[in-house]
């Protein structure tokens, strides 16, 4: 799951709401828990598409703050199941100016994320659905301030780290949760001033 940086500009108080759509690779590892026994196993990798949604305002003079909506489809490299991820997180980024209108903006973000696993095996289907945590870290993330009112973003590399679980209320099978370390190869977006 990752997040294009939504946002430019060096003045407190200005605002943006901004788009991307992204491209990641994901390696899962899987815990089961009952009682005292646990097991971890690791998923294929998956690929990823994504696409969200980011409000923006900048709380200080090149300090960004924001929160955004981010839609995430997965398909499993070695068979037909699927993951579709819904993330809503916080973020905060830092603006440091390059060049004219070009700037580097390391962020960081840390918010909530629901998932629906579906595995699918001959005609029979397993769905669960996760709820958990996800904190991700950009660190080659650059904009273009294009003019006043609009901005590309650009986003190489960040890593993301979830934890989520779920319990089907059966004591005997106990918690079981998903860790996922996301590698977001590339994402792009727009942003629009107001």
């Amino acid at each position: 799951i990752g997040m294009v940086v939504g946002a430019s500009a060096q003045k407190a108080g200005e605002q943006a709401f901004g788009f991307n759509f992204g491209y990641k690779t994901t390696k899962n590892s899987v815990k089961m828990t009952a009682d005292t026994d646990s097991h971890t196993k690791t998923s294929p990798s998956e690929n990823t598409f994504s696409a969200g949604s980011e409000y923006n305002r900048f709380v200080k003079d090149n300090i960004r703050a924001g929160i955004g909506v981010n839609y995430a489809s997965a398909g499993h490299s070695e068979s037909d199941d699927k993951t579709n991820t819904l993330i809503i997180a916080p973020s905060v980024a830092y603006y440091l100016p390059i060049a004219k209108n070009l700037y580097y903006t390391p962020g960081l973000t840390i918010g909530y994320a629901s998932a629906t696993y579906i595995e699918k095996s001959g005609n029979s289907e397993y769905k669960e659905d996760l709820n958990g945590y996800v904190a991700g870290l950009s660190l080659l993330s650059f904009e273009y301030r294009y003019s006043d009112k609009f901005a590309v973003n650009l986003n190489i590399g960040s890593f993301q780290y979830g934890s989520l679980s779920y319990d089907d209320g059966d004591d005997d099978d106990g918690n079981i949760s998903y860790n996922s370390q996301t590698l977001d190869i590339l994402s792009v977006g727009f942003s629009l001033y107001f």
